[in-house]
This record gives C-alpha cells, sequence and structure tokens, in this order.
C-alpha cells in the first residue's frame, strides 16, 4: 500500500497519549518515514495546538509541530471551508470523508470515537494500538 492509500487524520486527543505510548510513537515514527499522511485542516490545527498548550510543551516544540503539521511534504492540507462549531469528532470524520482517509487515528481514552461505526462512512475510528496492529503501517 503506498502512501498515497494511507491518509489519516490524527484526532487531536491522539497527540495526548501518542508522546507516552510505544503504539503512538509507531504513529509517528510512520508518519515520519511517509509511510502515512495525516490530513490537516485549518480548524484542526489549532484544536492540536491547544492540546501541545496543555501538555506544557515549549514555545519552540510548537513552532517545530506547526512546520512538522504543515509541511506539505508530511501532511495532506484541506481548505474547506468548515463550520467552526464542529465537534473534535465532527470535524475528524468530516475531513477524513472530504480526503478520503479511511482512518481516523486517537487516543486510547478518547471520548470522540464513536461506540461504533457509522453504516454510512468507510472511517474506521482506531486507536494507536489498533492502527499498529490492523494496518500494519511498519
Amino acid at each position: 500500500m503506498s502512501t498515497a492509500d494511507r491518509i489519516v487524520v490524527l484526532a487531536p486527543d491522539f497527540f495526548a497519549d501518542a508522546f507516552m505510548r510505544p503504539a503512538g510513537l509507531a504513529v509517528l515514527q510512520a508518519w515520519r518515514e511517509g509511510q502515512i499522511r495525516p490530513v490537516v485542516h485549518r480548524e484542526l490545527l489549532i484544536r492540536y495546538f491547544k492540546v501541545f498548550r496543555r501538555l506544557g510543551l515549549s514555545d519552540r516544540l510548537i513552532r517545530w509541530w506547526g512546520w512538522w503539521l504543515t509541511s506539505p511534504d508530511r501532511t495532506r492540507s484541506m481548505e474547506d471551508e468548515l463550520p467552526p462549531e464542529l465537534s473534535a469528532r465532527q470535524l475528524c470524520e468530516t475531513l477524513a470523508q472530504s480526503a478520503g482517509a479511511q482512518w481516523v487515528i486517537c487516543s486510547s481514552f478518547s471520548v470522540a470515537k464513536p461506540a461504533e461505526k457509522p453504516s454510512a462512512l468507510q472511517i474506521e475510528w482506531l486507536t494507536a494500538e489498533e492502527f499498529v496492529r490492523i494496518a500494519n503501517p511498519l
């Protein structure tokens, strides 16, 4: 499967535990190595930066992540006009659907992850652990 086939959305809460769990690190490494390509949007980036602030990342690290998250070589940027009142789940699903992403990768403790996959959407919500096991990006 090529990178073009591995478009994903990283839910904002993914970053809340990605730095502390081996599977989260494996997802970040797969991204660094070009095996997956996350979808980004201005609204999603704002949510990421809020998570980074809550995690206590320094301004320097937040700028580094900002560069990485907006690099056209590393992410797929969507510029669709979206209503600002979307929940995290709605935002991730809307972006996944627009970009043709098959997966939304979220935290192990995600409150945004739907209880079951809606039948109309072909988007799967996976924790990092599930993604590494099922999608096998490495």
